[in-house]
């Protein structure tokens, strides 16, 4: 057989050469498969399926990278917390404010609410920044990461613990910075009892090059071992919890006027009483009180001490009709199972009419009254005798006067201040009649009356404005040249609407002392301080009410109110406003100086001096009690301020007016903006048709 060449014979091996690539091969192999490509496959016993998965897909499924298990949450905020250039340790949105809060002063609530599943449990995922924790839950964030994780902290948005109050904004950013500094400098490290997770807090040392200054470490711990291999650092002392915000103002430096009178608080107090009641009740008195005599209320009381011994009072015609129209409400509001008194009372009116202004005339007249009372306790009326006669006056008794007084001792009226205390008893008397309590009642329907008129004034003003604007503002734009069309005159406009705006909003004010069911003093400061601020007088209520009833025509003619509400003269500058008998034009305080406060006075002739009326300069001492008056509004402000800081009272807070001292320092203020509002001569000028 001849034989076969070699490149013929079959061959089962065959060595090929091949050449290296050019380009570079990975030496990462593919994954490979447990089943070839043409390995058959085995059929699946499994129930029908709309797509069924292969056997290679099911295996290509199992061989997919698994997830990891979530991460446990823990107590600190800043774990999961992102860095920033602005946040360099990380930054968390607080749950309290919706800020962007630096993570290290932030911290996790440890509420936990149980889900649907057996055994399982959900933690609350809100954080909350550090001066939340200690403007709304009163609550140290350094105490609480130092003290580790518990279940002693629990919070809740708008609820949990009394809100101790909001710190000025101000300071949130230097509270924040301060709340930084201080987890990463004082937190030490703790230990989580009872857990299976540890997290421990470190604090890098100053040689560290972490720009982390502190993080969480995770270590785990074996659930049975009762002990931990880590031991606990050394213990350092809780820091203390930061104090409410104290106020940084400095108290305000007042000017004390002394009021130029002699008056006690008691003599002054009972002037005020019946000042007040008088003007209250006017209007229903039978014969009523002249408005000339009525004005005389507003002088209380001025004068000398060493010049009179007796501080001067308001005419004897004042005080006769006074008693007048006491006596008339009295008879009034008399029952009718009390003839004999109505008809005793009605007696002494008309003997009292009979006669002349002389109050020794009266008083005789008047003592039958307190005698019918000593006879018959039902059938009369009780009061004190008049005030004793100074031992300065030198009076002459006359026969009439003998006579009349009877066979008592004569008691002669010299002055109308001898008369208060018996009108002072009228006064209480006639408040407790019937009469007195169904004006009351029709004073609360009288104010609300007024209110309703003001509000629908304002309404009216603000429509009329609107479209006064709008004409003013198309105008100007078509005839920026033209003039009285320009900026200007919407300018003009604008202020006589605002003039108005607030004259509405104050003449309600003014008129509503008509309208109260009581008058007392604003209150008493810590030092035993009492203000006192007098109600408008009769001008000034009938230039409101005038005013009131103008607006609601459209203020058509507010020439009455003009001429009614202009302020006295004596008010008019600030050198004769120390020495006014005005008393409803600034607020009396009556007690001690503030030592700590003692400035200048009105005059600025230094600490511890006051300019008289004369111009003397006379020695201020402290420690007597006397009358003071704030005649400035801005004077008014500052000892509303003073009482304010003096009490630690924050201003940020709201007011409750259910405190004496809130309602002291809210009376000053509204007051004192009412009386800047009285004093301007202009007040009423906006109500002229011509700016209309």
């Amino acid at each position: 057989m001849p034989s076969t060449p070699a490149s013929a014979v079959l061959r089962r091996q065959v060595y090929v050469d091949v050449p290296v690539s050019t380009y570079p091969i990975s030496r990462k192999s593919a994954p490979a498969l447990a089943l070839k490509e043409n390995t058959p496959l085995r059929h699946s016993n499994r129930p029908a399926l709309k797509r069924r998965f292969s056997e290679r897909e099911t295996i290509g499924a199992s061989n997919a990278v698994v997830s990891s298990p979530k991460k446990q949450k823990l107590s600190d905020a800043s774990e999961d917390a992102q860095t920033t250039s602005e946040f360099p340790h990380g930054f968390i949105y607080c749950h309290q404010c919706n800020q962007k809060r630096d993570a290290l002063s932030a911290i996790l609530c440890t509420s936990v609410s149980y889900t649907k599943r057996k055994g399982a449990e959900k933690r609350c995922n809100a954080k909350y920044c550090g001066p939340c924790l200690k403007r709304r839950y009163g609550e140290d964030a350094i105490e609480l990461k130092a003290k580790g994780h518990n279940d002693t902290y629990t919070f809740k948005k708008a609820k949990g613990p009394e809100l101790l109050g909001k710190i000025p904004p101000s300071i949130h950013a230097s509270f924040a910075k301060a709340e930084v500094s201080k987890v990463a400098s004082k937190i030490t490290t703790t230990k989580v009892p009872k857990m299976r997770v540890e997290v421990v807090i470190t604090t890098p040392s100053p040689s560290s090059s972490s720009p982390r200054p502190a993080g969480l470490v995770k270590k785990s711990a074996v659930a049975s071992s009762s002990s931990s291999t880590i031991k606990p650092a050394a213990h350092v002392p809780t820091p203390k919890k930061l104090k409410q915000q104290q106020l940084p103002q400095p108290l305000r430096t007042l000017k004390w006027s002394p009021v130029p009178t002699a008056l006690d608080r008691e003599g002054a107090e009972i002037r005020f009483q019946i000042r007040e009641f008088v003007l209250r009740f006017a209007g229903i008195m039978e014969p009523a009180i002249p408005k000339a005599q009525l004005a005389e209320l507003d002088d209380v009381g001025c004068g000398d001490e060493d010049e009179d011994e007796m501080v001067p009072w308001v005419s004897e015609a004042c005080a006769r009709s006074m008693i007048l129209g006491l006596l008339g409400m009295l008879a009034q509001g008399s029952s009718k199972n009390k003839v004999r008194v109505t008809s005793t009372i009605g007696n002494v009116i008309r003997d009292i009419r009979a006669t002349g202004n002389s109050l020794n005339k009266i008083w005789p007249i008047l003592a039958s009254l307190r005698l019918a009372a000593d006879n018959d306790a039902e059938h009369g009326l009780a009061f004190p005798e008049p005030l004793p006669l100074p031992a300065s006056y030198t009076v002459r008794v006359t026969r009439s006067t003998r006579g009349a007084s009877g066979s008592g001792p004569v008691i002669t009226i010299a002055n109308s201040a001898q008369m208060i205390p018996v009108i002072a008893a009228l006064v209480e008397a006639a408040s407790e009649t019937p009469t007195v309590r169904e004006e009351l009642e029709d004073g609360l329907k009288e104010a609300k009356e007024a209110a309703r008129k003001v509000k629908e004034c304002l309404k009216a003003e603000n429509e009329r404005w609107d479209a006064e604007r709008k004409e003013l503002e198309a105008a100007a734009l078509k005839e920026k040249e033209t003039k009285g069309k320009g900026p200007s005159e919407v300018k003009r406009k604008r202020e006589v609407y605002k003039r108005r705006v607030q004259s509405l909003e104050s003449i309600l004010k003014v008129v509503s002392p008509g309208f109260a069911p009581r008058f007392s003093s604003l209150g008493t400061d810590k030092g035993g301080r009492v203000y006192w601020a007098l109600s408008p007088g009769t001008k000034e209520r009938n230039a409101a009410l005038d005013f009131i009833a103008q607006a609601t025509f459209g203020f058509k003619d507010t020439r009455t109110a003009r001429q009614r509400g202009r302020a006295p003269a004596a008010v008019g500058n600030a050198v004769d406003r120390s020495g006014t008998s005005e008393w409803s034009y600034f607020v009396a305080v009556w007690g001690k100086k503030i030592p700590a406060a003692a400035s200048k006075t009105s005059l600025g002739k230094g600490k511890g001096k006051a300019d008289t009326a004369q111009g003397d300069v006379v020695e201020e001492d402290e420690d007597v009690e006397q009358w003071w008056g704030f005649y400035e509004p801005a004077d008014i402000r500052k000892i509303a301020d003073w009482i304010r800081i003096d009490a630690g009272i924050d201003p940020y807070e709201g007011e409750d007016v259910s405190k004496p001292l809130a309602a002291l320092i809210r009376g000053l203020n509204e007051y004192g903006a009412l009386l800047e509002w009285r004093l301007k001569d202009d007040k009423y000028e906006s109500l002229d048709p011509k700016d209309a």
